[in-house]
């Protein structure tokens, strides 16, 4: 990656957190989370189960957790820092396990290595996928899934959502960096940028349906 794009990517978290704190009076009760391992709080984790990560050991959460949690981080992320701003607890990870009911203040659905671009479309390329299967897609799908138990809880309907915060990203960088350590060069790895816009954009598109329904209200998108 290039200098100039690593520096644009770096300052993409913090102007996210400066958009969102000048949102005026908007009171947000719930956030819903897409993206890979710069927002996951513990799916990729979840996913492989008894095998090793170096995330699940140390130093990963030594500085405010005092143990793994699955971030990639020692610390908090963004998603993190968001969440405190509105008065809301740490949005937990889709995998973890717990019951709807745990949801209450939204769910974060990023995973670690998660791509924009579905797997077949790099097996079609002739690379090797050997990341996660959880990618921008299947987390709609979760979200999609998710959605009819929110609905069903005591007092809710589809205006539930009207007060919800969609984090859509970062996403797209993995679907260069795989491929990158695969060998490919700069100059293939350019021809993927069409459609990883269109995948985000899709997933966008999705949302704004939503907030032409009236069931959303605001949505921040952060990419590579």
């Amino acid at each position: 990656m290039a200098p100039g794009h690593l520096r644009l990517s770096l300052h993409i978290p913090i102007l996210t957190i400066l958009l969102l704190l000048k949102t005026g009076n908007c009171c947000f009760t719930r956030i819903f989370c897409f993206g890979d391992s710069i927002s996951d709080t513990g799916n990729y984790l979840k996913s492989i189960g008894d095998s090793y990560n170096p995330v699940s050991n140390l130093p990963y959460g030594e500085t405010y957790f005092g143990r793994p949690t699955g971030r990639y981080s020692d610390g908090r992320l963004i998603l993190d820092f968001i969440a405190e701003a509105y008065g809301l607890p740490f949005i937990p990870p889709y995998l973890s396990g717990e019951s709807t009911e745990n949801f209450l203040h939204g769910v974060n659905f990023a995973v670690a290595g998660a791509t924009a671009l579905d797997n077949s479309f790099f097996e079609s390329m002739g690379i090797k996928v050997s990341w996660t299967n959880y990618l921008l897609g299947a987390q709609l799908e979760w979200f999609k899934k998710l959605l009819p138990s929110i609905f069903e809880e005591p007092g809710c309907d589809s205006s539930v959502l009207s007060s919800a915060l969609f984090v859509v990203g970062e996403i797209g960088g993995n679907d260069y960096n795989h491929p990158f350590f695969e060998g490919r060069t700069l100059d293939e790895v350019r021809t993927f940028v069409p459609d990883v816009i269109r995948a985000i954009s899709l997933t966008i598109h999705v949302r704004i349906l939503f907030l032409f329904l009236g069931i959303v209200s605001t949505f921040i998108v952060s990419s590579l």
